[in-house]
C-alpha cells in the first residue's frame, strides 16, 4: 500500500492506439521551403557521398566483385557509408541552419498550467528535488510561478528509496511553500515503465493542467527555456510536443566530461540539423519537452506489443513512437534547437553508457514492429529507423571487419593486385574517414565562429586540442561500444529481456576488479587476434590497429573513463572544458547549493508528516 498527496482525481481517458489500422482524419500541413530544401539536400548529398564511396570500391576489386564474398564485403562496405554519410549530410544542414533562427508564434503563459513533472525509479532524490526548487524559485522570478505546479511521480520500489523521497518532498513542501505547490505519488504497479507512470497521471490528474514539461532524474532546465516553451505552445495551438536539445552537463568523471564536451561542441550543430530536416515531424526524446496534455491523451496511448518478451510487451522507447502517433494525430511535433538552457547528465563511466544502452537498443528494435505502423509520415519512420540504425550500424561494421578479414585470409595471393594493400585502398579508406568526421569538424567550425562559446570553452586553440583528444578517446572506445552493441542485439533476437533497472547516476572510480570482468573478453581476444596477424600477414596489420588498439586496451580505458582524477587532470589544462564550467549558469549553482541544504538537514521522522499532509489518499 502506497501514498500520494495528490489532489482529487480529475483525470482524461488515454485510449489505446491501433498500429495495424487508423480511420482518423489527420491535419495537414503545409512544408516550408526550408524544410524542403533541408530534406532535398539531406537525400542528394547522402546518396552521393554513398555512390562516390561505393564506385571507387567497385572499380577497385575489378573483376572479383562477382564473387560472393567480395559481393557480402561491398554490401556491408555500403550499407555502413550509407549511414555516416546521412549523419554527415544532416551535420551539414545543420551547420547551415545552427544561426538561422525558426520564426516562432508566442503567446502569453497567463491563464494556463503546466505540471513540471519528474518521474523517478530509485533515484538519488535528493539532487532531483533541488533541482526542482531550483526551477521553482527561477519561475518565481519571472512572475509566473502560479501556473506551474511540481508533479513528482515515483515509480520507485526499494523501501529505504520510498522513505528518502517522502523526507525530502516534506522539505521541498516545506521550502517552496507560498511559491509553488508541490505534489507527489507513488504506485504500487510499476506498469509499462516511465511511459505507464505518465499515462497514470494523465488519466487520473491530466485534466487539472494543460501541458506538462516533462524531466528526467538528472534534467534542469532555465525558467526563461520553461517560459518559452509555453509561450510558443500557447503561440501554435497545433503544437502537440515541443523537445529541446538538451546539452550534457554536470560530472567530472573523465567520460562524463568527454561526452560534455562532445555535446557542447558537436551537438549544436547535430541538432539544428535533425529541427532542419524534420521540420514540423520532429521527434521526442522523452524528457527536456513540452507536452500538450489533451493531445497526448487522445493520441498517445501506447498499446501492448505481441510477441516473446524482447520484441513483445511494453514499448521501452516510447517516446519516439509517441512523437510519430502525435503527428499522425495531426499535430506538430517541433524541436526547438535554439532554447540552450536545458541540461541532463551523462552516464559516469563507458560500463554505464554499454549498460543503458541495453535497454536503449531493445528499445530501439521494438520498432521494428512499429515502423510499419498505419498513418505514419515518412519522417517519422526515417526517425525509427535512424534509432534503429544507431545500434544495427555496430554489427555492420564488424561484419565488414569480419568479411574483409575472410577476404585476407583465403584469397591472399589469388588476385593481381590486393586490395589490402593498394594505394588506392588507402585514398578510400581517407574518404571514408572525411565522411565520418564530418560532424565533428563541422562542430569544431561552428564553435570557432562562436566567439562566446569559443571563448567560454578555453579558446581556439584550447578547442581545437580538446577535439583531438574527443576523436583519439572515442576511436578507442568505439571499437569496444561495437561489441557490447552486437552481444546486445544478438541478447534481443535471442529473447533476453533488457528488464527495468535504475540507473547509476555518479561515480568516483570503477574498480580494475569490475572493469576485467566486463571487458576481459575483448581484451583476450583483440590480443590473440593481433598477434596472430602479427605472425600470419605482418603487412595488413595497420588496417587491424584502429580497432584492437581499443579492444585491447579496454581495460584501463574503462577504469580510467570512470576515474574523476583523470577527468580534473585534463582540466587543469583547461581541456574538455564547456561553458557551463567557465561561467556556471545560476539555476545549476542554485541547484547545487539547495542540494547540499538539503542534505545538511538533520534526519527527521518526516514519514509521519508526510501522511499528516492535506488530501493525502491510499493509492492502490
Amino acid at each position: 500500500m502506497k501514498y500520494n498527496t495528490m489532489p482529487f482525481n480529475r483525470g482524461i481517458s488515454m485510449p489505446v492506439q491501433k498500429l495495424t489500422e487508423y480511420t482518423g482524419k489527420k491535419c495537414q500541413f503545409s512544408v516550408p521551403a526550408g524544410t524542403a530544401a533541408a530534406r532535398f539536400v539531406l537525400i542528394v548529398m547522402t546518396c552521393l557521398l554513398t555512390a562516390g564511396g561505393c564506385s571507387a570500391l567497385y572499380f577497385l576489386l575489378g573483376p572479383a566483385v562477382n564473387e560472393f564474398s567480395y559481393i557480402v564485403f561491398f554490401v556491408f562496405f555500403a550499407l555502413t557509408l550509407c549511414w555516416i554519410s546521412f549523419s554527415a549530410s544532416s551535420a551539414v544542414i545543420g551547420f547551415c541552419a545552427v544561426h538561422k533562427r525558426r520564426s516562432w508564434k508566442e503567446d502569453t503563459v497567463s491563464g494556463s498550467r503546466t505540471a513540471l513533472v519528474m518521474p523517478l525509479y530509485n533515484e538519488d532524490v535528493t539532487r532531483s528535488l533541488a533541482a526542482m526548487e531550483a526551477m521553482a524559485r527561477d519561475l518565481c522570478r519571472t512572475g509566473f510561478a502560479s501556473c506551474f505546479d511540481i508533479v513528482i511521480l515515483s515509480d520507485s520500489t526499494k523501501q529505504t528509496v520510498l522513505e528518502k523521497e517522502q523526507e525530502m518532498y516534506v522539505r521541498l513542501r516545506k521550502r517552496l511553500s507560498g511559491t509553488m505547490q508541490v505534489w507527489y505519488r507513488n504506485r504500487t504497479k510499476n506498469t509499462a515503465r516511465k511511459a505507464g507512470n505518465i499515462a497514470d497521471f494523465i488519466e487520473n490528474w491530466g485534466s487539472l493542467y494543460d501541458y506538462m514539461v516533462v524531466l528526467d532524474a538528472d534534467s534542469i532546465m532555465s525558467a526563461r527555456t520553461i517560459v518559452t516553451m509555453i509561450q510558443r505552445m500557447q503561440g501554435d495551438r497545433n503544437i502537440g510536443i515541443l523537445q529541446t536539445v538538451p546539452i550534457l552537463c554536470g560530472d567530472m568523471n573523465f567520460f562524463a566530461r568527454l561526452q560534455q564536451f562532445a555535446s557542447r561542441v558537436y551537438g549544436r550543430v547535430n541538432g539544428a540539423g535533425i529541427a532542419a530536416w524534420a521540420g514540423n515531424e520532429g521527434n521526442y526524446w522523452g524528457h527536456n519537452a513540452a507536452v500538450r496534455i489533451k493531445a497526448f491523451a487522445a493520441s498517445c496511448g501506447l498499446p501492448q506489443l505481441s510477441g516473446f518478451c524482447s520484441f513483445g510487451g511494453y514499448i521501452l522507447s516510447h517516446d519516439f513512437v509517441e512523437a510519430a502517433l502525435m503527428r499522425r494525430a495531426g499535430w506538430k511535433v517541433c524541436i526547438a534547437s535554439d532554447l540552450y538552457d536545458s541540461w541532463e547528465e551523462s552516464p559516469p563511466s563507458l560500463l554505464d553508457q554499454t549498460i543503458r544502452d541495453r535497454r536503449w537498443t531493445q528499445g530501439n528494435f521494438q520498432h521494428l514492429r512499429v515502423i510499419g505502423a498505419k498513418g505514419l509520415s515518412f519522417w517519422n519512420r526515417l526517425h525509427f529507423a535512424v534509432g534503429i540504425m544507431g545500434y544495427l550500424s555496430s554489427v555492420l561494421w564488424l561484419l565488414l571487419i569480419v568479411s574483409g578479414t575472410v577476404i585476407m585470409v583465403t584469397k591472399r595471393g589469388n588476385l593481381p593486385v590486393s586490395v589490402f594493400t593498394d594505394t588506392k585502398m588507402f585514398y578510400l579508406f581517407v574518404y571514408t574517414l572525411i565522411v565520418l568526421f564530418i560532424p565533428k569538424m563541422l562542430g569544431w567550425l561552428s564553435t570557432m565562429l562562436q566567439g562566446n562559446v569559443c571563448r567560454s570553452c578555453g579558446g581556439r586553440a584550447t578547442v581545437t586540442f580538446g577535439v583531438i583528444v574527443e576523436i583519439i578517446f572515442s576511436s578507442l572506445f568505439s571499437p569496444v561500444t561495437m561489441l557490447f552493441n552486437t552481444k546486445n542485439i544478438v541478447e534481443i533476437f535471442s529473447g533476453r529481456d533488457a528488464g527495468w533497472k535504475s540507473q547509476r547516476r555518479s561515480l568516483d572510480r570503477l574498480s580494475v576488479r569490475e572493469a576485467w570482468r566486463a571487458h576481459r573478453l575483448q581484451c583476450i581476444g583483440g590480443t590473440v587476434f593481433l598477434s596472430a596477424f602479427i605472425i600470419k600477414y605482418p603487412e595488413s596489420v595497420l588496417w587491424y590497429i584502429p580497432t584492437l588498439a581499443g579492444l585491447i586496451a579496454s581495460v584501463p580505458l574503462s577504469v580510467m573513463s570512470s576515474s574523476r582524477k583523470a577527468g580534473i587532470f585534463f582540466s587543469l589544462f583547461h581541456l574538455l572544458v564547456i561553458p557551463e564550467e567557465t561561467s556556471v549558469p545560476e539555476i545549476i549553482r542554485s541547484r547545487d547549493r539547495i542540494a547540499d541544504e538539503l542534505k545538511s538537514f538533520p534526519a527527521a521522522d518526516n514519514f509521519s508528516e508526510f501522511r499528516r499532509v492535506k488530501q493525502v489518499h491510499v493509492y492502490l
